[in-house]
Parts: C-alpha cells; sequence; structure tokens
C-alpha cells in the first residue's frame, strides 16, 4: 500500500477483525486504497473525501466494494461541513472510524469532535507520529487522547517517515488491547526479502 505502512494498517484490520467491526467510516479516503482494503471485509462502508484528482479512483474502488456485496457509499464534500456530516449521521452509526482527513489541530478535532458520536467500538487516526507539521495537529491531538481514553498504538518508529495508527478503544475486546508499556507496539522488523 503507497500511502499506509503494511505493519500499521494490518494490526489495525486485526484490531477491526478482533471487535467484529462490520461497518466503517473513512474521513480522508483520497483515492480510497485504504478504504478498498479496510471495506472489503466490511459489510457497509462509507469514505469522505474533498474529491478531486484523487475522486475518480475513490469511486472506482467504491464500485469495486460494491460488486464484493459491500454496501460502499461515497460522499464527496469538506469532513467538517454540516450536510457532508448529516450524511454520514444518516449511513451510521459505525462500528469503526478512521480519520485520515485534515492534519491541522483544528481540522483534526472537529473530524474528532463531529465522527466520534457515529462510532460504536473504536476510533483510529492516522500519521500521529507524522513529522514536525503533522505533529503539531494530529500528533498533540493524539497526546491528549491517550491521557482521557484507553488507546492502542501501530507504530513503526524507527523509520525515516514515521507515521503511526492510534487506536481508541470505546470497547475492550481480546487482541486489541493495551499494552502493558502504555499501549505502544514494539517496532516491527523489516520483512526480509524473498530470494
Amino acid at each position: 500500500m503507497r500511502m499506509q505502512k503494511s505493519v500499521e494498517i494490518f494490526p489495525l484490520a486485526y484490531c477491526l477483525g478482533q471487535h467484529g467491526c462490520t461497518t466503517y467510516l473513512e474521513v480522508g479516503a483520497r483515492d480510497g486504497e485504504t478504504f478498498l482494503a479496510i471495506g472489503s471485509t466490511m459489510t457497509r462502508a462509507v469514505a469522505i473525501d474533498l474529491g478531486g484528482k484523487t475522486a475518480p479512483k475513490l469511486l472506482q474502488r467504491s464500485r469495486a466494494l460494491k460488486a464484493l456485496g459491500v454496501d460502499s457509499h461515497v460522499i464527496i464534500g469538506n469532513s467538517r461541513q454540516a450536510g457532508v456530516i448529516d450524511q454520514a449521521r444518516a449511513l451510521g452509526p459505525f462500528d469503526a472510524v478512521f480519520i485520515d482527513g485534515d492534519h491541522s489541530l483544528h481540522g483534526v478535532a472537529a473530524d474528532w469532535n463531529s465522527y466520534l458520536p457515529m462510532a460504536t467500538q473504536l476510533v483510529a487516526f492516522h500519521d500521529i507520529l507524522g513529522g514536525a507539521a503533522q505533529r503539531v495537529g494530529v500528533g498533540r491531538l493524539w497526546e491528549q487522547i491517550t491521557r482521557e481514553h484507553r488507546t492502542v498504538e501501530f507504530c513503526q518508529r524507527d523509520d525515516r517517515r514515521p507515521m503511526g495508527i492510534g487506536v481508541v478503544l470505546l470497547v475492550a475486546a481480546a487482541g486489541c488491547r493495551r499494552e502493558p508499556d502504555g499501549g505502544r507496539m514494539p517496532p516491527l522488523p523489516n520483512p526480509k526479502p524473498a530470494n
């Protein structure tokens, strides 16, 4: 996957399975690569994105989900607009919400406040470890969330491009629980290349 690291997104997918998630909302779906991968394991999947150049690919991937029997929807618009929030609410609630949109503090906090009430099992954030510009927003909000909520992190910290996925656990489930070291997974080794 281009935008997500497999050592981070696969543990998230496992966590979704452990929680029995069957409905999924992705805020900031871009071209729909993650939306297709995660959405293919769901009965209903909804993507929100601004649109633009990546919209045709996102719509194509939504159609692919429909061909798999997934009740798939794409909402084009700003995730902070009341009409977009209302459309998502009408399609919810969602077992899992994945926030990967506006990375500014104002933007990610608005998404958290708008879409948390639609989540029943968990809310995940991408780029909790991102670079300096991202750290100002997603990272700052994530630090606050970890003080107030039960969380777990899927992060490859020894990478030149740290990103990380943070999960707020609204309901506990086996296999996706807070780790003894405060919820952070140890760095995962890089897979050995095939001969």
